[in-house]
């Protein structure tokens, strides 16, 4: 006589407790170890051992036990097969001496390329640095020029301011140069003297004996007061022509000594001298050929 199974509602494949839900077959709950269970005749739950921990392999289930009593296994075999692990994907191995990566548009140039580039740039650049000297050259040369412009109207003021400042504190100057001019004369028999009021008497006292001296006979001298005639100079008008020797006069000779000194200058230095030679003392008066 078969003994009858315990009470135990335990389901075949089950985990071995007491629950009237529908539990699938797997590892039993409360504890880290994983444990399978198996339903054996007697309706009594016992416990399979673990499978070893270094295989790894997924639980099988139990065979079914034989006999009166024994439930079929249910459709789709025993417990659950883990699936398996996918390892990931080597990675390439890096190589040393690649090649740099050009990125997309960029441009590769070789260095005769860069040498062709920079030839160009000059060219491009040597014009207008060229015409960019000549600029600077004309510059220079008008600078030059204002420069010695200003140069000879400075000695001009100097050498007038000088002239009548001169002729005002030394009243022997005005006789020296109207003694010069009838010099140049020469012999004559008549003499017109223009000058200032301020000259007039000295001349009037002073003159007939030096043109007596000069001329080797008497000479006739006539004075003539005039405002075109600044203290210090004076015209002389005689038989052969006119000595100018006013001071406008004597300025614009002196003017034109200067000039030259300062146009050679810029030669004295290209053959060496940083001294221009000094120029020759002006005359005080010039003579003019002209009508009686």
């Amino acid at each position: 006589m078969t003994k009858p199974s315990p009470t135990l509602d335990v389901k075949p494949w089950s985990f071995g407790q007491h629950a009237p839900s529908e539990q699938k077959p797997g590892f039993m709950r409360g504890g880290n170890r994983e444990r399978v269970v198996t339903w054996v005749p007697g309706g009594e739950v016992t416990e399979s051992p673990p499978p070893p921990p270094a295989a790894k392999a997924p639980a099988k289930p139990a065979a079914a036990a034989t006999g009166k009593g024994a439930a079929p296994p249910p459709p789709g075999g025993g417990a659950k097969s883990e699936a398996p692990k996918h390892s990931p994907a080597p990675e390439p191995p890096e190589e040393e001496d690649a090649a740099p990566v050009v990125p997309p548009g960029s441009l590769i140039v070789s260095e005769a390329d860069l040498e062709a580039r920079e030839q160009e740039l000059v060219d491009v650049l040597r014009e207008p640095y060229r015409a960019a000297a000549r600029d600077l050259k004309g510059a220079i040369i008008e600078l030059q020029q204002r420069l010695h412009e200003d140069l000879v109207d400075l000695a001009g003021r100097f050498a007038q301011a000088l002239i009548y400042r001169e002729v005002r504190l030394d009243r022997g100057i005005m006789l020296d140069i109207a003694h010069r001019a009838l010099r140049m004369a020469g012999t004559m028999e008549r003499v017109v003297i223009k000058c200032s009021e301020e000259d007039a008497p000295v001349l009037r006292e002073e003159l007939g004996d030096l043109a007596r001296s000069e001329a080797g006979q008497a000479v006739e001298v006539v004075v003539r007061p005039s405002d075109d005639i600044d203290v210090g100079g004076c015209l002389l008008t005689f038989e052969g022509g006119i000595v100018d020797a006013r001071n406008e006069k004597r300025l614009e000779r002196l003017m034109e000594v200067v000039k030259a000194a300062v146009s050679d200058a810029p030669v004295a230095e290209a053959h060496g001298s940083t001294h221009p030679p000094a120029p020759a003392p002006p005359a005080a008066e010039e003579r003019e050929e002209g009508p009686t």
